[in-house]
């Protein structure tokens, strides 16, 4: 059932429905993104997921885009956009364990510990 974010019961209804969009909104987000950056998908669904939380009760779009309602697709769009832009990418540092494991991707001025990622390695003279 589609709660439209202007009814009352829209700020409960969500809270409840997140693994059923769950998987239309990773699809939604991939789509979005390039082949590259599918790893990201899930913490840009999370994120796209929390945006349009937060904004539910000044969103305007109704009605449905594929499987996910168009405030969700919209969030997604939003945090997509944010996240893979150019200026975004300057702020961020990817963590990789010494086995080439990705961990994950954090804010550049973040501690992280030198066991858990490769050595540094040299720039080309």
């Amino acid at each position: 059932m589609y709660v439209s974010p202007i009814s009352p019961s829209a700020a409960a209804a969500p809270l409840t429905s997140f693994a059923r969009y769950e998987r239309p909104l990773l699809a939604f987000v991939n789509e979005l993104l390039s082949t590259v950056d599918h790893r990201r998908g899930p913490e840009l669904a999370a994120m796209a997921w929390s945006k349009a939380l937060g904004s539910l009760r000044i969103a305007t779009e109704t009605g449905m885009e594929g499987d996910i309602p168009a405030w969700l697709a919209d969030a997604a769009r939003r945090v997509v956009r944010e996240q893979t832009s150019p200026a975004a990418a300057v702020g961020r540092v990817v963590v990789v364990t010494s086995s080439g494991e990705h961990q994950g991707v954090a804010p550049a001025d973040s501690e992280v510990l030198a066991s858990e990622c490769v050595a540094a390695l040299p720039l080309a003279s």
